[in-house]
């Protein structure tokens, strides 16, 4: 099973947690997309320290979500002569 891991960093350290889920959670399936992948199954959200985890664009902390995923497949079509 592959994993998509999405990061979003965290400027506003005074909303709650579960606002913060709620945002990411309803933006994974655009970054899934963007990426190339489908999200396949539930999230887990995290929120980790920003310094040492990629993504995070110096912020000082970052939600992080973490989901089963595929890839999707390329559509490479002929090249018209």
């Amino acid at each position: 099973m592959t994993m998509f891991q999405a990061v979003w960093p965290i400027t506003d350290t005074t909303i709650p947690f579960a606002d913060l889920v709620f945002e990411a959670e309803q933006d994974l399936p655009a970054v899934a997309t963007r990426h190339g992948a489908t999200i396949t199954g539930p999230a887990v959200f995290n929120v980790v320290d920003g310094r040492t985890q990629p993504g995070s664009q110096g912020a000082e902390q970052c939600v992080v979500a973490t989901a089963p995923a595929i890839t999707r497949k390329r559509n490479y079509g002929r090249i018209a002569a």
